[in-house]
């Protein structure tokens, strides 16, 4: 192997591609916390683009909302998973931890990307800013935050009637509520109700109605 501190290349790929070392991408046993991070964006017909993100935990009855806010800076989809995935850190200081995310984008750069950035300096091969740069250095931060962490990827928008799938569609949704978004339905309706094209029904009418009957027998 030549001169030099002998090492086994598995754990050289580990400490060069990875922020922590311990960093995993397969649920821990017995974490003391399960969550499920998301981000909303959508564009408000008059307002423009909105976003907001959440952190959703599992718990012995369910699920609970832990926190969500609006996204801050320019609003997308990939920042508001991003923001999502930095609250969860901060939230779970010190503790052992799985986070599942739905975002490729969010769960690329934690486990490959990031350390990249940092030994970059956060700047692309030109030299300029990597996008979401204050983010990206605000998610190095906190991702040291907890005691062990695994960040998985799953699946987004999964039926399967499994933990994981219903916590991502408890995160989406809280996300979704906390970006204000409702969905979109066109409301059809006549200008005058059922009742108002009927006539009234007096002992007038109904003594008519009763006579035309007997006639037509």
């Amino acid at each position: 192997m030549g001169e030099g501190e002998p090492h086994m290349c598995e754990e050289r790929v580990q400490r060069d591609t990875k922020v922590r070392a311990d960093l995993q991408a397969f649920p821990l046993v017995d974490p003391e916390e399960v969550l499920f991070t998301d981000g909303c964006c959508y564009r408000h017909p008059t307002e423009g683009l909105r976003a907001a993100y959440a952190v959703v935990r599992r718990t012995s009855e369910g699920f609970e909302e832990v926190l969500t806010g609006k996204v801050t800076g320019k609003e997308s989809a990939q920042l508001a998973e991003l923001q999502a995935m930095i609250a969860a850190f901060e939230w779970s200081e010190g503790k052992r931890i799985n986070i599942y995310t739905d975002s490729a984008y969010v769960s690329g750069a934690i486990q490959v990307e990031l350390s990249q950035w940092i030994r970059a300096g956060f700047l692309t091969a030109a030299k300029t800013p990597i996008k979401h740069e204050k983010d990206m250095k605000r998610l190095a931060e906190a991702l040291m935050k907890p005691a062990e962490v695994a960040v998985v990827k799953c699946r987004g928008h999964d039926k399967a009637d499994t933990v994981v799938a219903k916590g991502n569609q408890e995160a989406d949704s809280a996300a979704m509520k906390a970006a204000g978004y409702t969905a979109q339905y066109i409301m059809m309706q006549t200008e005058r109700t059922v009742y108002d094209l009927l006539p009234a029904c007096d002992a007038n009418v109904l003594m008519k109605e009763q006579q035309k009957g007997y006639l037509m027998n």
